[in-house]
């Protein structure tokens, strides 16, 4: 064991003993008690030692080399810290040349302080200044994505509460609606029931109202089927006593309301019928008559009147007519009523063409279908032009032999109320053509009516159907008035 003399310096300025604080040997590192280091040497020859002071100097200058440029290069090394490692190996292998045992301390601080240790992480590559410019703009990008996707987040947020709110109107909004739909589910039913209870009145009102009218019905079969009953006394015709010795005065005649007959006195009196039974002309026994006369003509008018009888009615002025089939229990004592045999009638009452055409020219029935319109008040327009027709051939009568020139208009108005009449009512261009041949019609009758009313006239009651419809005011139709 040999002490060394105390380390020249270097040339870079160090001891040896700053820059290898102990010296490596072949079994360890060792330090005495002063922290001067003592290096041993052990070889296959025995122990050996720097012996004289001229290889200790070699030896000295030669780790003075090396740890001088070990010290450069950590200097470079320190200036790019964390961006450059050297291997621990690599180290090793640099100080062997120099003769530094593998395992001394040097290796650790010349590792250490050059870089990361390699035995626990990579080494790392120098960084360019193109790197660290693309590093720069990848945190950029990443920081600008992190503020993104912090929005992204907030904005995910705020909708997740809109959706939250939305939700929870959607929910109160069902639920109005289901508390709706359950009130109006409870009207309906409320409606059906109130329906089904309608429907069952309807049908009740049906049911009975088919049972009346079949009773209705059965009443006029009744009615109209009566049996004949035998005279109790022999009733005097107009041909056995003049009109009105055939009439029994003060009486009535007895028995049922059977024997009463129930027949259509509107087909014979038209819009004058009046006063019938239950306000229906068209099947009816009791009608209002201006006069005994009426009553008589109407019973003669129908085929099934048998007898009339008539006596004062509730308006004043007016009398009541009852048709019968039969006699029944015969005459009666009745005070202020008379009757009579379907053969004791007045004769029929005669009305001069004069009359006629002028009573044609007056009709308030006609004047109502001046228009061509059909309606209440005008029902057919072929029954008003029949109605003319008929004015038409009396005024012709009537003024044959005058001095009046109207005997080719009359031809003109007479062939256009044929070619009316021809023409089918259900003809689109009927309403246009009425009115253009009543205008032509009033024109003529007009230019004659002082002539027709200097003329002599009777007397016309509006309920006697002896005289013809037209000369009573009423529209002729189809098969009266001689057309």
């Amino acid at each position: 064991r040999l002490h060394s003399a105390p380390p020249p310096r270097s040339p870079m300025g160090r001891s040896k003993a700053s820059a290898a604080p102990a010296a490596a040997t072949a079994n360890g590192t060792k330090e005495d008690t002063a922290g001067e280091p003592e290096v041993v040497a052990e070889g296959s020859a025995g122990r050996s030692s720097c012996s004289s002071g001229l290889p200790c100097c070699l030896c000295g200058l030669l780790l003075g080399l090396v740890l001088g440029l070990a010290g450069a290069v950590g200097a470079v090394f320190a200036a790019d810290a964390g961006h450059l490692g050297l291997a621990r190996a690599d180290v090793e292998v640099a100080l062997a040349a120099a003769g530094v045992p593998p395992g001394h301390r040097l290796i650790g601080l010349l590792a250490g302080g050059l870089g990361s240790d390699q035995s626990q992480a990579p080494a790392e590559t120098c960084a360019t200044p193109a790197a660290a410019t693309t590093a720069a703009r990848d945190a950029e990008k990443i920081k600008a994505s992190e503020a993104e996707i912090q929005q992204l987040r907030a904005q995910l947020a705020a909708g997740g509460a809109e959706k939250t709110k939305a939700e929870a109107e959607l929910q109160q909004v069902r639920a109005q609606l289901a508390e709706k739909a359950k009130a109006s589910e409870a009207e309906l039913g409320q409606l059906r029931t109130q329906l089904g209870d309608a429907r069952a009145e309807l049908n009740k009102a049906h049911a009975a109202c088919a049972s009346e009218r079949d009773e209705s019905d059965k009443k006029l079969q009744e009615a109209k089927v009566v049996p004949q009953a035998p005279h109790h006394e022999p009733w005097k015709t107009a041909e056995e006593a003049a009109w009105p010795q055939c009439v029994a005065q003060g009486t009535g005649l007895g028995g049922a309301e059977k024997y009463a007959l129930v027949d259509d006195v509107f087909a014979v009196l038209g819009d004058a019928a009046s006063g019938c039974s239950q306000g229906i002309c068209t099947t009816t026994s009791t009608f209002d008559v201006e006069r005994i006369e009426d009553c008589a003509h109407v019973c003669a008018s129908l085929p099934r009147c048998a007898f009339w009888s008539s006596r004062a009615g509730v308006a004043s002025g007016s009398r009541q007519c009852h048709l019968w089939a039969g006699d029944g229990g015969g005459r009666e004592a009745v005070e202020g009523s008379t009757a009579a045999s379907r053969g004791c009638a007045p004769p029929a009452t005669q009305v001069s063409p004069s009359q006629a055409a002028l009573a044609v020219l007056d009709s308030p029935a006609l004047q109502a279908c001046d228009s061509g319109a059909i309606g209440v008040q005008c029902r057919d327009l072929h029954d008003a032009m029949r109605t003319w027709s008929f004015g038409i051939r009396n005024l012709k009568v009537a003024m044959a032999g005058t001095a009046n020139n109207v005997d080719g208009f009359l031809v003109q108005l007479e062939s256009d109320a044929t070619a009316f009449l021809n023409t089918p009512p259900n003809n689109p261009g009927l309403q246009e053509m009425y009115p253009i041949a009543v205008a032509n019609n009033r024109q003529v009758f007009e230019a004659v009516r002082q002539y027709l009313a200097q003329q002599p006239a009777v007397a016309i009651s509006r309920f006697d159907v002896s005289a013809p419809p037209a000369v009573r005011g009423v529209l002729c139709k189809a098969g009266q008035c001689g057309a």
